[in-house]
């Protein structure tokens, strides 16, 4: 199963760091179940994480910031 990934988050806030570094952590893992990786900016203080097009993260619908390691979790319960 490969995986494409998407990650949209706010420029505006300076939220590309954050994206960057969890797409480290995702390659680090997840490597070789990786399709693509599309990181997307935008504004209004989002941060969302979609799997071939399903939602499994996002900042704006929880009203807070992934924890460590959370979006690294929702990945492996995807891949189990």
């Amino acid at each position: 199963m490969k995986m494409n990934i998407e990650i949209i988050y706010c420029s505006s806030w300076n939220y590309a760091p954050r994206a960057t570094s969890l797409v480290a952590d995702i390659l680090d893992e997840f490597q070789t179940v990786v399709e693509s990786i599309r990181l997307v900016p935008s504004t209004g203080g989002l941060f969302e994480v979609s799997v071939d097009d399903e939602l499994i993260f996002s900042k704006k619908k929880l009203e807070r910031h992934a924890e460590p390691g959370e979006v690294i979790d929702i990945f492996r319960n995807i891949i189990a």
